[in-house]
């Protein structure tokens, strides 16, 4: 009974990493939900990769006016911890659902299937160049950590705030 809580229970490593946002009221404009998405797709890579680790299987989570609750994933051919990849990935699981202005209250995205970054592997074509997005989102990774993170986001969040407002 005298022991130290901290150290009773092992350290466990996460199976998933994700990032959820709750509208302050139900939004049925896509453009508004998919800057949320890329919003939060930002997000769950910085974390991933600040976790040393990448997934593959990218889940898209949403919450209706009504509180129905639907989750829809993609398992990837390979691990990534790359922001651009996790949005492509959630946007197209978005667009399949063929939603027609429906009222959305949450939308979510998380990122499974974890493995230490160095375990993931990446099987280059031919025509691509051996530094990429992941590259250069792990450069942006270092200025938003030594400048913050208001400082480096994608063009299309560019006149938000940290809380994501316009």
């Amino acid at each position: 009974w005298g022991r130290d809580p901290r150290r009773v229970v092992p350290e466990v490593a996460e199976k998933s990493i994700g990032a959820e946002e709750t509208f302050g009221a139900d939004v049925d404009e896509e453009d508004v939900v998919l800057r949320e998405l890329l919003r939060l797709s930002e997000k769950v890579a910085r974390r991933v990769r600040r976790a040393g680790v990448a997934g593959r299987t990218v889940v898209l989570k949403l919450r209706f006016a009504d509180f129905t609750t639907i989750t829809r994933s993609r398992t990837l051919p390979e691990h990534t911890d790359v922001a651009r990849v996790i949005y492509a990935t959630i946007t197209e699981l978005y667009r399949r659902l063929g939603l027609d202005r429906a009222r959305i209250r949450l939308v979510g995205v998380r990122l499974e299937g974890l493995v230490d970054a160095t375990e993931g592997h990446h099987q280059m074509a031919f025509d691509e160049r051996p530094q990429g997005w992941r590259e250069a989102e792990q450069a942006m990774d270092r200025v938003s950590a030594r400048f913050g993170s208001e400082l480096v986001r994608p063009a299309s969040l560019v006149g938000e705030d940290a809380a994501g407002r316009p």
